[in-house]
């Protein structure tokens, strides 16, 4: 990413913005400056419209608040106006004009940059990643609600289980049954005194 943010700053901040959110190529290249600014700063959620997201359903992601500072940076540093009328142009413009970027053009960048790096990666491969990693810490409902899928079964694509959940589940598990059997003893306990 660092060579990236050198080289290309628009370029690192679509990387970015595809890697945070999970959003898909097309939803990406169509957000335009107002829906990531309120005006003031940058929001706390972007709220893809209708027209921007799969199938016609809008929805909501959550920011974090150092993917904000990073997003506020691009917007500030790229975006002189800001109330003169630019909040409906593109929030990562084609380089050739103001209009969007086409969704080759987000390809190529994140094939030039993971190609360099030696991986094979594509927009899809990043709301993969975003998806397994939330995966890691919520559940299979938010992270359908996150990416805009229409059935719940879609996301077990993003399960990738390691040696370490498997582990980690089983300890779970263990630790769960301790506690539950303590739990009856001191129960025991208390009626028999």
């Amino acid at each position: 990413m660092s060579r990236a943010w050198a080289a290309n700053p628009r370029d690192a901040m679509i990387i970015e913005t595809l890697a945070e959110t999970g959003m898909r190529n097309s939803e990406c290249r169509l957000l335009q400056i107002s829906d990531a600014w309120n005006g003031h700063d940058v929001v706390l959620a972007i709220k893809l419209r209708p027209e921007t997201a799969k199938g016609g359903k809008p929805r909501t992601i959550p920011l974090t608040s150092s993917f904000r500072m990073k997003l506020r940076k691009w917007i500030l540093d790229n975006r002189h106006t800001l109330n003169g009328g630019m909040e409906c142009l593109p929030l990562f413009p084609s380089q050739q004009s103001e209009g969007f970027l086409t969704r080759r053009g987000i390809c190529r960048i994140i094939r030039k940059y993971f190609g360099a790096a030696g991986s094979p990666a594509t927009p899809h491969y990043l709301r993969h990643t975003c998806a397994t990693e939330l995966l890691r810490v919520t559940n299979a409902r938010v992270v359908q609600l996150m990416l805009g899928h229409a059935r719940l079964e879609t996301v077990q694509i993003y399960t990738h289980p390691t040696e370490d959940d498997l582990r980690g589940a089983m300890n779970a598990r263990a630790a769960a049954r301790e506690k539950f059997v303590q739990k009856n003893q001191e129960i025991e306990h208390k009626e028999v005194n």
